[in-house]
């Protein structure tokens, strides 16, 4: 196949805003398309070299996999090597178990299922997984376990020009799924196979147009190349600023990467802009060390994270982001290129190495779960004082055990005790309503007034009447219904709908205003920064005057720190709510900051005397958190509206 800089200097396209969108430079929103861009130039690359092959009856499936092998694993496992030291002294033991559980997948090429089960692209929990990357690269080859074998079968039973209508058939379906499933499964979709095997077969069938001479008219029109091209590039570029983490994707949306990338593929040349453009030798060089950028950036970043090293701040972001280039560039010329040189490394020796280093990492990751994350390394130790834990994901476990205790299927079972003469209350919502139901069980009032069931759902969904959760027991016996919930946009244009299908069921309705966000860096809370720093400057000279005086601080700091970052997001809830509250005046509204903080002492509840936190993120409870705030809820008789309209009504 001929060389074509363009495409190398398109890579450079694709990568850059890849690394810029995960060190967290916001104006690359949708930075992460990169990576369909990524997708498309494979679909094309791999598909012209097996096709060319089987035209000339010299494809080996052998050295398919050969090639794939020296492309891909030295790289990956230098990485993973890299990343093991890291992690050992700087992940917490529940990190480190998933960093174990990681290791594994990305040996195996299932971590995109892997994640697909345990994480959201879009969590802020998800910066500091430091493979979290090669969910990507799992996709790829998963596709090229099944795609080389259909070609090859297509040949033998001389039905190769079928390829590119069942590409075409395959592709489309595939883009319906992804399509469908960014509505109802958004998490697995971004994640798995098939809802991105239509992006990587828009590349194969750009190939097999290309080689059937299907776009030679066009390509030889230098006008049409011309503006094809600038269009193409366009589309890239518009992804990268218009979508969001908000937005649904893979879906339509993915059109502006994959389309935009066809585009630049099929008709950016050496006569034209764009393909002059891409030939400029900073992006070629780019793009030839692009898949070392692509490997290193992750893990620098989630490191950097872990260990405190990395500030949210531009200066760091820019020398962060700077960094990876001179790595990338070493990795490219000793680790990469060395092993793609057959002379220096046979055949026998490149799977002979893909096994033991596959079988290397494997082995570790297995020992290191058996060993449950090694929880007595140094980095757990130099941090014990008081009641302190750092490990802000141990304490998210711990917060839903309560939930998972319950062990009751909704939709089955009421969680009602029939005996009771309490009314029934039921709280619905994301994990903000798991956070309310926690406190609820160390609240006297709540426990003397109310009887409680719960159901995890999003607003938008249960906003349909037809969903399946009108019809469940729990919902039927139901007198009180509260609404707990991080509002995302598209729930708060459903919220009152959802509103005005329990009041047609006679509930008593109770909006609950979500609490404010206070700041994370890094992932971790302001009272982890605080008290880190302390441990480390006072070392072996701590007193209970200096312990509380922090926890003072942190708490004050807090309060006026949310004044001045209160999020959009809020400010819109909150005002939906008010003017739901208006217009149905049945409608009770309570806010979670009227426990969360005293706004006359202007403070904000992070931690107590202990060092306990109360939050293990921006606004979710800790288990301590909800006892706390349980009793807080009593103090300032937090649930008295309820109370009071319950009683009004009954009468």
């Amino acid at each position: 196949m001929k060389y074509r800089p363009e495409i190398d200097g398109l890579r450079a396209v694709a990568v850059i805003p890849v690394i810029l969108f995960h060190v967290g430079f916001k104006t690359f929103s949708g930075g992460y398309t990169g990576v369909d861009v990524f997708f498309v130039i494979s679909g094309f690359l791999i598909t012209t070299i097996i096709y060319s092959e089987l035209e000339q009856n010299n494809f080996s499936i052998i050295n398919f996999y050969e090639r794939r092998a020296r492309r891909i694993l030295p790289l990956l496992f230098f990485i993973l090597l890299v990343t093991m030291p890291l992690a050992w002294i700087s992940l917490f033991q529940v990190d480190m178990i998933d960093y174990f559980e990681s290791l594994i997948s990305t040996s195996l090429f299932y971590s995109n299922i892997l994640f697909a089960f345990e994480a959201n692209y879009f969590d802020t929990s998800v910066e500091l997984k430091p493979l979290l990357h090669t969910w990507s690269l799992a996709v790829e080859e998963q596709y090229y376990i099944i795609f080389p074998v259909l070609m090859i079968l297509l040949w033998k039973f001389n039905q190769k020009n079928r390829l590119l209508t069942l590409l075409i058939f395959f592709g489309i379906l595939s883009f319906a799924f992804s399509e469908w499933a960014s509505h109802y499964y958004p998490k697995y979709n971004f994640y798995l196979l098939p809802s991105r095997a239509w992006e990587l077969a828009i590349g194969a069938i750009l190939a097999i147009a290309n080689k059937k001479s299907m776009l030679t008219k066009f390509q030889e029109n230098n006008r049409v190349s011309e503006i094809l091209s600038i269009l193409g590039f366009i589309l890239i570029l518009l992804g990268y600023f218009i979508i969001k983490g908000d937005t649904r994707f893979p879906s339509a949306y993915a059109l502006l990467p994959t389309v935009g990338s066809a585009l630049v593929i099929g008709f950016a040349n050496s006569k034209n802009f764009i393909g002059r453009l891409l030939s400029l030798r900073v992006f070629v060089f780019i793009g030839l060390i692009s898949y070392s950028a692509y490997l290193w950036h992750h893990p620098i970043f989630a490191f950097s994270r872990h260990l405190s090293l990395f500030e949210d701040e531009f200066l760091y972001k820019v020398i962060l982001s700077a960094s990876i280039i001179p790595l990338s560039y070493l990795s490219w010329k000793y680790v990469e290129n060395p092993f793609r040189n057959k002379k220096l490394f046979s055949r026998k020796f490149i799977f002979t190495f893909s096994i033991v280093g596959s079988l290397f990492f494997i082995i570790s990751g297995i020992v290191g779960i058996i060993n449950n994350g090694f929880p007595n390394r140094q980095i757990e130790k130099r941090l014990e004082y008081l009641s302190y834990n750092p490990d802000n994901r141990q304490l998210k476990s711990e917060s839903w055990k309560y939930i998972r205790k319950a062990n009751k299927e909704f939709k089955k079972r009421s969680w009602y005790d029939k005996s009771n003469a309490l009314p029934n209350l039921l709280l619905v919502g994301n994990s903000h309503s798991k956070d309310l139901y926690n406190s609820f069980l160390s609240s006297k009032q709540f426990q003397d007034n109310f009887e409680a069931a719960r159901y995890h759902g999003e607003i938008t969904d249960l906003a349909q009447s037809n969903n399946a959760f009108y019809k469940s027991k729990n919902y039927q016996e139901a007198e009180i219904i509260i609404v707990a919930s991080h509002y995302y946009p598209d729930d708060i244009r459903h919220l009152e709908q959802l509103a005005n299908n329990f009041l047609l069921d006679n509930k008593i309705v109770v909006l609950i205003k979500e609490p404010y966000k206070f700041k994370l860096i890094n992932s971790r809370t302001l009272a982890d920064i605080a008290i880190q720093n302390y441990l480390r400057e006072q070392n072996h000279n701590r007193d209970p005057r200096k312990d509380s005086l922090l926890v003072r601080q942190v708490n004050k700091e807090a309060y006026h720190n949310r004044i001045i970052d209160l999020d959009l997001e809020k400010i819109q809830s909150d005002s939906i709510i008010d003017q739901i509250c208006k217009n149905h005046q049945q409608v009770i509204n309570l806010d979670r900051n009227d426990y969360i903080s005293i706004h006359e002492e202007e403070i904000s509840f992070l931690l107590d005397f202990k060092f306990q936190k109360f939050l293990f993120d921006a606004r979710h409870t800790t288990l301590e958190g909800a006892v706390f705030f349980g009793k807080r809820m009593d103090e300032t008789q937090w649930l008295s509206p309820v109370i009071n309209h319950f009683e009004k009504n009954k009468n």
